[in-house]
């Protein structure tokens, strides 16, 4: 015969007693000892406090566990609604400045809420400051791009005339070739302009893609390296 539970006895009370316990414990946050004594005059039940606090812990958990549930529920019942995050974002920052308000005006000396409320007005707004200006450089970015492929758009439809006029030459060649002129080898550089170098690279394949796209809507503008033939082996021949 197996022993019983040290919480057994919690477990054995009736539905409406049980949800009254668990309004004490988590709700009312009485400690141990007061629990027992009113589980002890107002329904005659004896218990240990070391038997109520694994009662305690179990439920905490059990609890803690449905509360996650509950809440991934709502999360993806609001997530399905038609909403907009900024709306959402200047909603929020306004009902928090008028909780600042109204503690201002009616709490003044409950200085703790009203700096913590401060400090989440200033840290949203210190927040939509760093969106913007990420925004912002986003866009500047791509306008440089594209301002600088159209600089080099005469410059790189006459060496795209010359290179048409060679029908021998593969698509990978000819890109080959256009790098190379837009930009061309220079003298070995020190560690600084090296460095500099390599974190432009990204930059610099952009413009390539650009120019591709603008003068060969049709063609696969992906890096040429990666398209050419393994060293010694010769390419297709062009038709």
């Amino acid at each position: 015969m197996s022993k019983p539970r040290d919480d057994s006895v919690w477990n054995r009370l009736a539905p409406e007693r049980r949800e009254q316990l668990e309004e004490w414990l988590f709700d009312e946050r009485r400690g141990y000892a007061d629990v027992l004594e009113l589980a002890r005059r107002e329904w005659r039940v004896e218990g240990t406090i070391s038997s109520l606090g694994r009662y305690y812990r179990r439920r905490a958990r059990e609890r803690e566990v449905g509360e996650m549930v509950s809440t991934q529920a709502a999360a993806d019942a609001i997530n399905a609604l038609p909403l907009r995050s900024a709306g959402l974002r200047e909603a929020a920052v306004k009902l928090v400045g008028q909780a600042a308000l109204r503690a201002g005006l009616e709490r003044p000396d409950a200085l703790a809420e009203l700096i913590s409320l401060t400090q989440l007005l200033l840290a949203s707004e210190d927040h939509e400051l760093r969106r913007q200006r990420l925004q912002l450089a986003d866009r500047n970015f791509h306008y440089q791009a594209v301002l600088a492929a159209r600089q080099d758009l005469p410059q790189f439809s006459a060496c795209l005339a010359a290179l048409q006029a060679d029908a021998s030459l593969s698509p990978a060649e000819v890109c080959r070739r256009l790098a190379a002129v837009l930009f061309p080898p220079t003298q070995p550089k020190s560690d600084l302009a090296a460095t500099m170098e390599a974190a432009d690279s990204a930059w610099h394949q952009q413009r390539i893609n650009l120019l591709l796209e603008v003068m060969f809507p049709g063609l696969d503008n992906r890096d040429p390296a990666a398209s050419s033939p393994p060293a010694g082996q010769p390419e297709a021949p062009t038709h």
